[in-house]
């Protein structure tokens, strides 16, 4: 019987072991190709041919689908289609209108906003609910899978908190007036939202049971650009300035520091300022915080040159460093099934159906 035991418990775990995983960096560029990353060296190990006007890119949970937003049409120069690419099938999908989507928590849902929340299926990609009244340009869903954040833009910024059960609004609460695009990130059970105002930031801590966002804690951070994007490295807070699009306020203020921020939200000090000569366009961190990898799309307009840093949350050094072509970027980290590792060349068959 022991033996017997034995046997079933290796078979049971046989898939498991056989589907051990692989952490590559993803970095798609306009032009259309998808550039599979050794998140070591920086180095290229596969390219993906998708679609023209590619410019995001997204890892399902289990690592086994990708989704990428590029152009539309019989050309692929028409704005903004989100395609479900299969790594085992090497089939890609046209699933939604919309330029950026999220997976659950657990991978077995999508989520888009184009006139409304979206609720894909992932096995399938076919829409499964839309809910018209919730709409979020940014979809924030809860490290623990109870919760949707929702940074949206009517007459004005609001954060929505979503039941990611029953996708009921629970409670919506108004930014105060900005004309900056308001960010936030999940830490735990906490969600931090961060604003400019004027030539000054505001960080306010928002958890399930908050219903008023209070004043705020002031950032330590003066003339700061009207975009900023806030992230979680572990147990860190990161801010950084968006560089590399219309509002790059290098275009009216000439020199302008770079660099992330890592800011104590409790007093909004700032701990740490990470390589300031660097303009990012995208800050990401590993699963554990401990790397971070930077976008700088170089002078205004992603002139160049275009450089993918990797960098040391902790100290701020740079660990590696790798010039790219001169087009406009999106990367993300991925953690991928060995055997489905895109090396080399791979052409995806596309398809609407």
């Amino acid at each position: 019987m022991r033996q017997l035991s034995v046997i079933l418990l290796a078979a049971s775990l046989g898939p498991a072991l056989a589907e051990e995983a692989e952490s590559v960096l993803l970095a798609v560029r306009r032009a259309g190709t998808v550039e599979v990353i050794d998140p070591d060296t920086l180095h290229s190990i596969g390219h993906i041919f998708v679609g023209k006007l590619a410019e995001f890119i997204l890892g399902s949970p289990d690592g086994r689908k990708l989704i990428i937003a590029q152009g539309m049409g019989a050309d692929s120069n028409g704005c903004c289609g989100l395609y479900a690419l299969d790594l085992e099938t090497r089939k890609m999908k046209h699933f939604s209108l919309g330029q950026r989507a999220v997976f659950s928590n657990d991978g077995s849902r999508v989520y888009a906003d184009w006139g409304g929340l979206q609720i894909f299926d992932t096995a399938t990609f076919e829409r499964k609910q839309r809910i018209g009244t919730l709409a979020g340009d940014r979809l924030f869903p809860s490290p623990d899978g109870r919760w949707i954040a929702g940074l949206i833009r009517e007459r004005y910024f609001a954060f929505d908190l979503i039941d990611a059960a029953a996708y009921k609004l629970v409670r919506r609460l108004r930014v105060p007036d900005t004309q900056a695009w308001p960010s936030g990130a999940w830490i735990g059970n906490r969600f931090y939202l961060f604003i400019q105002t004027g030539s000054t930031g505001k960080l306010w801590t928002i958890t399930p049971d908050t219903t008023e966002l209070g004043p705020g804690v002031p950032i330590g951070i003066s003339a700061s650009g009207m975009t900023n994007e806030l992230l979680a490295a572990g147990s860190r807070l990161l801010l950084h300035e968006h560089f590399g699009y219309i509002s790059d306020r290098r275009r009216w203020d000439g020199e302008v520091t770079g660099g992330v921020y890592e800011i104590d939200p409790e007093s909004g000090a700032v701990i740490r300022h990470i390589e300031p000569l660097f303009h990012f366009s995208q800050v990401v961190s590993t699963r554990g915080g401990r790397v971070l990898y930077g976008m700088d799309g170089g002078t205004l307009d992603w002139n160049g040159p275009v450089r993918l840093v990797k960098m040391d949350a902790g100290t701020g050094d740079i660990l590696a460093e790798r010039a790219l072509e001169t087009d406009h970027w999106y990367f993300t980290v991925a953690s991928i099934p060995k055997s489905l590792v895109p090396r080399g060349e791979m052409r995806p068959e596309q398809s609407r159906n």
